[in-house]
């Protein structure tokens, strides 16, 4: 950028001569022209002249000015480099003195978490969230399983159960659940379906709890008897399967669909025939089976009843025996 405004400058300097020169040389006096020889001059007198004879100048011939010399530009002024502004020195800080190391302090405890609350199972309920425990950070997908509680509850159950004999002769399990009945084919045992669905408080095998109570372990193999609603199969060719329910259930639709702690499958001794066929409600007696029946630790079914026999109820009513066929047929 200095190199291009020195040659700027020395540009104008040189115009401005060349200016100037210019109008000098226009103002300076122009030489007269010569005056005429006379006329009575012999031409070539001057020729004739001695050549010793000092030759005189011509006072009209005036020799022509000489222009004054053009000034040379005077070069332009180098412009000095900008000195760097200096830089101020760094303040520093006075040094503080480190302290003096004095005992080491305890490190504080860190703030434990919460505790998470684990509700119980109130038994004879059939909530599954109650008896089960998520462990923090398990993946998703995890299955979750009973907790302490629950698991240590299902332990005290495999023990025998408690029999209180009552003053009307029957027998008071467990201070819950009140049999009938010997367990005998003469007599068998009459329970209710609070007594068997009470196997959901310790036995989920898909919660991690395969704990048959000792109150059910009373029933197995025994003979025992049991009311509740009947459904056959619709496509059977012999009668002689069937199941018993707490809930009434069409087999389809209509109804409480059975669960495997308050549905028992049953073999009948001899195939049903007649109104028994046509049953909605009824009775079965037979030797029952705690046996369960698992895909992948999902429970499918839990009672068995062999040698089972029905018996209609007084007021049970009977199925529509047109829809009934409708079902029967191909």
């Amino acid at each position: 950028m200095r190199v291009f405004w020195s040659m700027i400058v020395i540009l104008v300097l040189v115009t401005a001569g060349i200016v100037i020169a210019r109008r000098v040389s226009e103002s300076a006096p122009r030489p007269l022209p010569a005056p005429a020889l006379p006329s009575d001059a012999a031409p070539g007198a001057e020729r004739d002249a001695p050549p010793d004879a000092p030759r005189q100048p011509d006072p009209a011939v005036v020799p022509p000015a000489v222009p004054d010399p053009i000034p040379e530009p005077e070069p332009a002024p180098q412009l000095e480099p900008a000195q760097p502004e200096p830089t101020p020195a760094p303040v520093t800080e006075p040094e503080t003195p480190a302290p003096e190391p004095g005992p080491p302090s305890a490190p504080e405890p860190a703030p434990s978490p919460a505790p998470e609350s684990t509700p119980l199972e109130v038994p004879g309920t059939a909530t599954t969230p109650a008896a089960t425990v998520t462990t923090p950070g398990a993946p998703k997908g995890t299955r979750p399983v009973a907790s302490p509680e629950v698991l240590a509850a299902a332990e005290a159950a495999k023990a025998p159960p408690a029999l209180d004999k009552q003053t009307d002769g029957t027998t008071l399990v467990d201070k819950r659940f009140v049999i009938n009945g010997e367990g005998t084919q003469a007599s068998p045992y009459e329970v209710t379906w609070e007594h068997l669905m009470s196997a959901q408080e310790t036995y989920k095998p898909r919660l991690g709890l395969k704990v048959i109570p000792g109150r059910l372990n009373l029933l197995h193999d025994k003979w025992v008897k049991v009311s509740g609603y009947v459904a056959f199969p619709v496509m059977a060719q012999g009668p002689d399967e069937m199941l018993m329910m707490l809930n009434q259930w069409d087999g389809c639709c209509i109804g409480v669909p059975p669960t495997p702690y308050d549905a028992i499958e049953v073999k009948l001794a001899t195939p049903a025939e007649g109104e028994i066929r046509l049953l909605v409600m009824g009775t079965i007696t037979g030797k029952l089976k705690v046996d369960p029946y698992l895909v992948k630790d999902w429970l499918v079914s839990l009672y068995i009843m062999d040698e089972a026999t029905v018996t209609k109820q007084s007021g049970a009513p009977l199925r529509d025996a047109v829809k009934t066929q409708e079902h029967l047929a191909p």
